[in-house]
Order: C-alpha cells, then sequence, then structure tokens
C-alpha cells in the first residue's frame, strides 16, 4: 500500500541551504545560482491498509506541524528503504501514546525542489549514504521486500579498486589502510569478499567500535604521552567518580539519579503530565 503523505514546514535554514549549494558547485560551477526550496515530508502507514478517519489525521496534523497535503517534489531524501529509522521508532511510539493506534508508522524524510533539472552527481551532496536515499518516489517506502541475494567484489581480478567500488556503493567509510589490507587478505584467502563482509569489517572497525583515533596514542616532539584522548576521559572519572554507578562498560554508563517531575502521556486518557520519578 502507497504511504499517506504530509507535507511539512521548510526543513532547512538559509544557512544550510547555501551550504548545500557550495557542495553543488564544487560539482558543477553552473549551479552556483540554482533555487533550492526543502521541506519536512511525513510518510504514514496505516494499519491493515485502512484509510484513516478525519479526527485521526487531524491529530496527526497538530502533531506534525503539517502544512498541507500536497508533497510532489523532484526528489525525496528519506532513510533507506527497508530500514526504519530512530526518529520513526520514538515518533511511532509518540503516536500510539497519544491514542493513534490506526498508524502502524510514521516516517520523516525531506523534498525538494529545483528551478531546474540536476545532474545526478549533484544529488549526491543532499543526504547521507550510510543511512538515507535521494528518491523520485516513495510509493513502496514501507514495502517488505525478499532480501536480495549477495554480491562478490572482484578482488581475485581488480585488487583494491574492487575494494574501492564496495566502499563507495556501500557507504562503508573505510579508509585505504584499510581497504589496502582487505584486498590483501582476501587475494592470500584466494576468494572474493561478499557485501555482507565488507560491511560486518567496515562496522567492526568504525571509529565509533574501535577508537582508531580516540584511543590512539599521542607522539610529541618524539615523546610518547601517557594518555590518549579516551584514556584522559577516563583519568577525569579516576579522580572524581563520585556518583557513578557504572562508567565504561559496553559503551556505557550509569549515574545515581534524582526524583523528580517527568512529562509523560497517560496510558489511559492518552494526554501528557508531570509525574514523579
Amino acid at each position: 500500500m502507497k504511504p499517506i503523505l504530509l507535507a511539512g514546514a521548510q526543513a532547512l535554514s538559509p544557512f544550510r541551504i547555501d551550504a548545500i549549494r557550495a557542495k553543488m558547485v564544487a560539482i558543477d560551477a553552473a549551479l552556483r545560482d540554482v533555487a533550492i526550496n526543502a521541506r519536512w515530508i511525513y510518510a504514514l502507514e496505516s494499519k491493515g491498509g485502512k484509510a484513516l478517519g478525519e479526527k485521526t489525521l487531524d491529530k496527526v496534523k497538530l502533531l506534525l506541524n503539517v502544512t498541507g497535503n500536497d508533497v510532489k517534489a523532484q526528489c525525496y531524501v528519506t532513510p533507506r528503504k527497508g530500514t526504519i529509522s530512530p526518529w520513526s521508532s520514538k515518533a511511532t511510539d509518540i503516536f500510539h501514546n497519544c491514542g493513534l493506534s490506526e498508524v502502524a508508522r510514521v516516517e520523516r524524510g525531506i523534498a525538494y525542489d529545483f528551478d531546474r533539472e540536476l545532474p545526478p552527481s549533484a544529488l549526491s551532496v543532499l543526504f547521507d549514504r550510510m543511512t538515507e536515499g535521494v528518491y523520485t518516489s516513495l510509493d513502496d517506502l514501507f514495502e517488505v521486500k525478499e532480501p536480495a541475494r549477495g554480491v562478490e567484489f572482484d578482488v581475485l581480478g581488480r585488487g583494491i579498486d574492487a575494494i574501492r567500488e564496495a566502499n563507495t556503493s556501500l557507504g562503508l567509510a573505510i579508509s585505504e589502510e584499510e581497504m589496502s589490507y582487505l584486498a590483501k587478505s582476501f587475494k592470500a584467502a584466494g576468494r572474493n569478499p561478499t557485501d555482507t563482509e565488507l560491511v560486518m569489517f567496515g562496522q567492526v572497525n568504525s571509529e565509533h567500535c574501535r577508537h582508531k583515533i580516540f584511543g590512539a596514542k599521542f607522539i610529541i616532539d618524539g615523546k610518547e604521552q601517557k594518555d590518549s584522548l579516551f584514556g584522559m576521559i577516563k583519568n577525569t572519572h579516576k579522580r572524581r567518580p563520585q556518583d557513578t554507578l557504572v562508567a565504561y562498560a559496553e559503551n556505557s554508563s550509569v549515574i545515581n539519579g534524582f526524583r523528580t517531575d517527568a512529562f509523560v502521556a497517560n496510558p489511559i486518557t492518552h494526554k501528557y503530565d508531570f509525574r514523579k520519578t
């Protein structure tokens, strides 16, 4: 079923629009004066594919600050099709807490309009390849498709160029040194890597997981320093650990809290009020 599309307010400030235009100009100088309009777009999936009633839609529009239903645009940037964004998870939860159980899921994106046709290369500056996609239609945004077959990258035939292609097409953010390591490793193994293997390598070797920079050694004037950036932060906690229950365990921490008023939804009335927590 096609999603219900609703148009929201302007999504980007003039400063952000200017930054996007500058990136486009770096790709094509003829786009120096291109006009860019960007507004929020909201896609709703109803439970069972049923049409949403007028009262439900009015409540949805109030929650989302929707300005209208006209959402035709030259292109849309949304989370990758087939994925559920953190924003969607939280927003859908809020919808259900507000009594909008008819809405199975809500997702957010940006609708872009330009004063001319843009080359595909210019559209690349609009989205993050790791988490988003740029589309001309959102009709299949909520479709659940069969898993695609795995893809192999021809390292045995093309060497590191095959890894570079995977790095770009899969949005892996792997460094040149890591690509060289992968090419040599798979050549030594006598086989080509799959897309699944390369994605997993990109994840487990990311800055977030491995702290390659955050945990790196500092060498200043030829002398190795005692602490890395992460070590400095840990040292701060070591010297003043008051009210800390858990620190640096599984990338998480817990501190002593205090009772306060929390603004939460009442599951019975579906209204928000303050409660002691």
